[in-house]
């Protein structure tokens, strides 16, 4: 399933330039992001709290991109790859503050 537009709108410019596609697998018990690249194909672990299928791997699947979504950038840079190195750098500045930001600032 593919979650690159929801990336690229959402995270755009913190996103890896060479990133082509963001995709949430479902494997039986364990979910991973595919991610392509210039460089080729990447998977990811997500080490979160995720939905196993109970032998329903569709809605599990869908259940699980909902939760990868609820992610904020901040989340992201702890568990994924996604963003460049100086986009993962201010985003943990920002929120390694006391008072981390409501919402992103355009300095990254």
């Amino acid at each position: 399933m593919s979650l690159f537009e929801f990336f690229r709108s959402r995270f755009g410019r913190y996103l890896r330039p060479d990133i082509t596609d963001i995709a949430l697998v479902q494997f039986g018990d364990a979910c991973a992001l595919e991610v392509t690249s210039g460089s080729g194909l990447e998977l990811d672990d997500i080490p979160i709290q995720l939905f196993e299928p109970n032998g329903h791997l569709h809605e599990a699947a869908e259940k699980n991109a909902a939760q990868v979504r609820s992610l904020d950038e901040y989340d992201l840079i702890m568990v994924t790859n996604l963003f460049t190195a100086v986009a993962a750098k201010g985003i943990a500045e920002r929120w390694e503050r006391t008072d981390p930001p409501s919402a992103p600032d355009d300095g990254a």
